[in-house]
């Protein structure tokens, strides 16, 4: 009971907040485009999800050597239930990971591949930004600021 309390105090305001929120810019992703090219985005992001693969990997790794040894050693059948446990909670994580992994690219490939993603030029946002300002110089001098 205490726990849904918190919940209740805790997520219904956040909830309530959230209903007034009005975005101080329009929509900001408008201008990004897929033109080809990589963006340091796509490479962090490609990145990030074979470091995070490896990494489930390494610490299943760990994990289930960690679980065989207290297997090994441990005289109480408890300790001994407790290392089966560390193995296979282990292998079903590495399994979630895997899985993960084969969804996506099964959804489609290029899912994976984050080459494709690419921010706009800088030469389009130095554009873009003496466009905005070309619009306020003239709603300066048609307002007589």
């Amino acid at each position: 009971m205490f726990k849904y309390l918190i919940l209740l105090v805790t997520v219904f305001p956040i909830k309530l907040l959230a209903l007034d929120y009005q975005p101080l810019e329009g929509d900001v992703f408008a201008d990004f485009t897929t033109s080809g090219t990589s963006s340091d985005l796509a490479l962090f992001l490609a990145g990030a999800f074979q470091f995070g693969l490896a990494l489930a990997a390494a610490l299943a790794v760990v994990m289930i050597v960690w679980g065989g040894v207290e297997i090994m050693l441990s005289e109480s059948l408890f300790k001994k239930e407790d290392g089966k446990k560390k193995v296979w909670d282990a292998v079903w994580g590495l399994l979630l990971a895997l899985v993960s992994w084969l969804i996506l690219y099964t959804i489609n490939p290029a899912i994976l591949d984050w080459s494709a993603v690419s921010t706009p030029d800088a030469e389009y946002i130095q554009n873009l930004d003496s466009e905005q300002q070309n619009a306020n110089d003239l709603d300066m001098s048609v307002s007589g600021g």
